[in-house]
């Protein structure tokens, strides 16, 4: 693996970041949930005034292409004039517009309400339990995915505690109907497409040769009609799996829960050893109300752990945390038109302050729960402290298994959050007393090792989760839906070949840059890098053929795309699903891994068809991105991965190649992943 080119090294600039102070939190009472205070993050000072910085003014460029864009992301216009020393916002203009993904199901609406005669009194819990099952029985064999969710989050929320199980397994029904949908509807295309094809004669000629007897065509026929039945048995037994795991309930009314908790239990045990599934949603009382979270832990052989975490009497509130962050978008698309170099660097600063103190509120939203995003540590002496305290808890609301996460996350918890837990859970003051002490006990061993996958929904998914303190270190990933970690992780351990199971290849990369012709600095900066990879393949400065571009993606193990946003004008989801996607994806452009979400509807993005079409991994931005900052990210990510050696996560190199980034927040903290961990081979 060679090393990139020298670059030529920036001015010298300062920058005055200093730390925000946090605003004080409400009382513990009020709030139910600890705030948890944030270590310190990594930053470089930088030397020199500002009056000594070039002008980066963002201008704009009017593409001469006619092209759709996505409705979810305005097209920003990039100048044709010189772009020398300017950062441009990499955007997709070319950005298909729907394509692939299943058609609204307008006909169920959200609002819809479901009519009921109560003679007399209020109506109780257990009755209106009993109109959400039965709607949901209803919907289950064939979901639309606005009112489903919803009435599957309402039923969660009613089991509560006294059901985890069900709980747990309601909630993860909210969540990714409609990839779902597009799951089952691809695979049932494919599955009648192998059954259909039969050994072709063809295949069969093209095996025998002029100067073979009689009888050794007739072997050789054999033989290669034997491998490509095997071969498509194979196949066959594999979209069934897959269409078995994203498929929906068709369970007999009478049978629930006792049918689909089950069938949610097995699925439990198929979940990959060391991963920690979160889901995250928020609870809508009434539309837009956002203020308060439904989380839920999921791990193999543990049970699942649910809380309900209200913020709207808080001083940052979930809805504002939603808003702060559209506003900090809004705000940098309006310093586009900024010329003037001191006010376009000290917008940014103050931009890039303001992500800071966002994902400083949106972690004091968890409080002490920030303990569930985390894998269990496997120290004896956690077991220890939750055998002496477990006899305690008989009065409280706490149960055995949230005490335990809370254990296992002590390095992260302070005084506060443990204050605030027990006055929640109601413990006495020996219970109080124990459990400080089994916390200072724990709290100077090293962290949990394991991965995290996040869950979220069509709100939380536009929020920088993974950069949050208690995350930003930590190997994190994002899926759509519990279904498709099942199915990735079933097609890890079914195909031992592909890129999950035995890893990626340096070797096998393609890459794509600069296919517009329009980031001159930034081709500059790669080319003469990636050109001198005598192994790998790619395209500099001019669009690719899309048909080898989609062969490259079911062949080779590493797709790099550096150019506006996800490059889907070159391989856009038609083509995706066409086939299977063996690479893993890293998309360096504007908004490659934002999601749109129009009206009631679920998020939907490229980023979904890559993971729908078997992508191990997809690396994308959540916004817009200045190219210069996402540059020195890229080049830090790929050089320190790439020569990690065997076994070198992607994802154990992306925190420190944020740190890289000028502005380490509004750009450092764009990138997200989906999938699972891909390692080199």
């Amino acid at each position: 693996m060679k090393a990139p080119p020298t670059q030529k090294a920036p001015p010298t600039q300062r920058t005055t970041r200093g730390k925000s102070s946090l605003e004080q939190s409400g009382a513990a009472a009020e709030e139910g949930v600890a705030l948890t205070q944030p270590r310190p993050r990594r930053g470089r000072s930088k030397k020199g005034s500002a009056c000594d910085e070039e002008v980066e003014a963002l201008r704009t460029n009017r593409d001469e292409e006619d092209l759709k864009g996505d409705q979810s992301l305005e097209i920003i216009e990039l100048s044709d004039s010189d772009t020398d020393d300017c950062e441009i916002l990499r955007r997709d203009l070319g950005a298909e517009m729907g394509c692939g993904h299943v058609t609204d199901i307008r006909k169920a609406v959200g609002h819809t309400a479901l009519t009921h005669t109560q003679s007399e009194g209020d109506l109780s819990l257990d009755s209106a339990l009993s109109i959400l099952q039965s709607s949901w029985h209803l919907l289950q064999h064939f979901p639309p995915p606005s009112l489903f969710s919803r009435l599957s989050s309402l039923i969660a929320q009613a089991n509560g505690q006294r059901d985890p199980i069900t709980t747990a397994m309601m909630h993860s029904n909210a969540l990714g109907i409609t990839t779902r949908h597009h799951m089952t509807r691809s695979l049932a295309s494919r599955m009648r497409k192998t059954k259909k094809c039969l050994p072709d004669v063809a295949d069969a000629l093209g095996a025998l040769s002029l100067g073979d007897t009689q009888e050794t065509q007739t072997s050789r026929q054999k033989e290669t009609q034997k491998e490509t039945q095997t071969s498509r048995q194979k196949e066959t037994q594999t979209l069934a799996k897959m269409q078995q795991i994203f498929s929906f309930s068709s369970a007999e009314p009478h049978s629930f829960p006792q049918t689909h908790t089950k069938q949610f239990t097995q699925q439990l045990k198929e979940l990959p050893t060391g991963v920690t599934v979160c889901m995250l949603s928020v609870v809508e009382a009434c539309p837009g109300m956002i203020d308060t979270l439904l989380l839920t832990r999921l791990e193999r052989d543990s049970t699942p752990i649910t809380i309900r975490i209200p913020t709207v009497h808080r001083q940052h509130s979930l809805s504002a945390c939603v808003a702060e962050l559209e506003a900090v978008l809004e705000q940098q698309k309006q310093l586009n038109g900024v010329s003037e170099k001191s006010q376009w660097w000290d917008g940014r600063r103050s931009l890039d302050s303001r992500m800071q103190r966002l994902m400083e509120h949106m972690q004091k939203c968890l409080g002490v729960w920030l303990c569930l995003l985390l894998p269990l540590t496997s120290d004896p002496e956690l077991s220890e402290q939750l055998a002496l305290l477990t006899p305690l808890l008989t009065p409280s609301t706490i149960t055995t298994h949230m005490l335990q996460a809370v254990l296992s996350a002590a390095p992260l918890l302070s005084s506060w959050d443990m204050q605030c837990l027990t006055e929640g859970a109601g413990l006495d003051q020996g219970a109080c007393l124990h459990l400080q002490k089994a916390v200072a006990k724990l709290q100077n061993r090293a962290e949990p090792e394991g991965h995290t996958v996040l869950i979220l929904d069509k709100y939380l998914q536009k929020l920088p989760w993974e950069s949050m303190s208690c995350l930003r270190a930590r190997s994190v990933t994002r899926m759509p839906s519990l279904q498709a970690v099942l199915g990735h992780s079933y097609l890890q351990k079914m195909d031992a070949e592909c890129v999950l199971a035995q890893g990626v290849d340096p070797q096998q990369v393609f890459y794509l840059l600069n296919p517009d012709g329009n980031l001159p600095d930034t081709e500059q900066r790669f080319k003469d890098w990636f050109t001198s990879e005598e192994a790998w393949q790619g395209v500099c400065g001019s669009a690719p053929d899309p048909g080898k571009l989609q062969e490259a993606m079911s062949t080779k193990d590493l797709y790099i795309y550096v150019g506006h946003g996800a490059g889907a004008r070159y391989l856009d989801s038609g083509r995706l699903l066409k086939g299977e996607v063996r690479a893993a994806a890293l998309l360096f452009g504007c908004s490659s891994a934002a999601l749109s979400v129009n009206g009631l509807q679920e998020g939907t993005g490229i980023v979904l068809n890559y993971i729908s079409a078997g992508c191990p991994l997809v690396l994308g931005n959540l916004w817009d991105v200045t190219d210069r900052d996402i540059d020195r990210l890229t080049v830090a990510l790929l050089r320190s991965w790439l020569s990690g050696g065997r076994g070198s996560s992607l994802l154990t190199h992306l925190p420190a190649a944020r740190t890289e980034a000028r502005l380490t927040h509004i750009i450092g903290a764009a990138p997200v992943a989906y999938g699972l961990p891909v390692y080199l081979r």
